[in-house]
C-alpha cells in the first residue's frame, strides 16, 4: 500500500471530503416537492383620488373604480419532482384580499410553451384548475386589480407539498448551482490530492515536503479549476434562461 494513504493527516481530509461529499450528493438527490408563486411586478395605472383630486371619475367597463394595478404573478414548479394532475384536491386559488377586486386577469406566458392552464375568475382572485407540472415547468398570469392593498394568498391542496410558498423561483437554482460546484471541486480536491501523494511518494519525497506539495498543489489546482467550472456553468445557465424566455 502506498506509504502517505497510512498518514493520519491525510486520512483525516479524505475523510472529512468524502463526509461532504455524501451530504452534497444527499442534498441534490433527495426528492423534493414543492410549488412556489412570486409576484413579477405590481405596477400602478391609475391613482384617481391622489392624482386628480376626485374631479374626474375613472370607470372600467362602465363601472367606477380607483387604485388600479397591474399585476403579473408567476407559478412554478420548484422541486424536482413532478406534479401530476391527480396530485391535487382542487387546483391553485389565488386571493388579492377582501377589499380588492378582480377586475380582468390573462394567462401570459409559460415553461414549456405546450403548457395551457385553465383558469376560472373569483370576485378577489383566480382558481387555476388541476393540471400537470414537471419540475422547473412554470407559467405567469396578468391581473388588473381595483383597490389592491398588497394581499395576496396562493393556496390548494397538493399531496406532498405542505403549502404553497412565496420563494424568488431562482433562488433554488442558485443554491443547486453551488452544491453542484463545491461537490466537482470536492471531487477534485480528492483526486488531486491522491496523485501528488502517489507520485511524491514513488520518488521518495519526505513526508513534510510532501504535505507542502500536495498542498500547493491542491490549492493551485482548484483555483484553476474552479474558475473554469464557474465560467462554463454560468454560460450554460446564461443560455437555459434564454431558451427559457423565447
Amino acid at each position: 500500500m502506498i506509504a502517505f494513504l497510512r498518514d493520519p493527516g491525510w486520512q483525516f481530509i479524505w475523510g472529512l471530503a468524502g463526509l461532504i461529499l455524501a451530504v452534497l450528493l444527499y442534498r441534490l438527490q433527495r426528492s423534493r416537492k414543492e410549488l412556489s408563486y412570486r409576484i413579477v411586478s405590481n405596477n400602478s395605472l391609475i391613482f384617481a383620488q391622489d392624482t386628480l383630486n376626485g374631479g374626474i371619475q375613472i370607470a372600467f367597463l362602465g363601472k367606477p373604480v380607483t387604485d388600479v394595478r397591474l399585476v403579473i404573478l408567476r407559478i412554478q414548479n420548484t422541486g424536482n419532482t413532478p406534479i401530476s394532475k391527480s396530485d391535487f384536491e382542487d387546483g391553485v386559488q389565488i386571493s388579492f384580499g377582501d377589499t380588492c377586486e378582480l377586475l380582468e386577469f390573462e394567462y401570459i406566458g409559460s415553461h414549456p410553451k405546450a403548457l395551457s392552464p385553465s383558469a376560472v375568475g373569483t370576485t378577489s382572485g383566480l382558481s387555476i384548475k388541476p393540471l400537470l407540472l414537471n419540475s422547473g415547468d412554470w407559467f405567469d398570469f396578468k391581473f388588473l386589480l381595483s383597490g389592491y392593498q398588497g394581499h395576496l394568498a396562493v393556496n390548494g391542496r397538493i399531496v406532498g407539498v405542505p403549502e404553497i410558498t412565496e420563494r424568488d423561483l431562482e433562488h433554488r437554482q442558485s443554491v443547486n448551482r453551488i452544491y453542484r460546484r463545491v461537490l466537482i471541486e470536492v471531487v477534485i480536491l480528492m483526486v488531486i490530492s491522491f496523485v501528488l501523494g502517489g507520485f511524491t511518494n514513488i520518488l521518495g519525497i519526505e513526508r513534510d515536503s510532501l504535505r507542502s506539495i500536495i498542498l500547493i498543489g491542491i490549492v493551485t489546482g482548484m483555483t484553476v479549476i474552479g474558475y473554469f467550472i464557474g465560467t462554463v456553468m454560468e454560460q450554460l445557465d446564461s443560455v437555459t434562461q434564454k431558451d427559457r424566455k423565447r
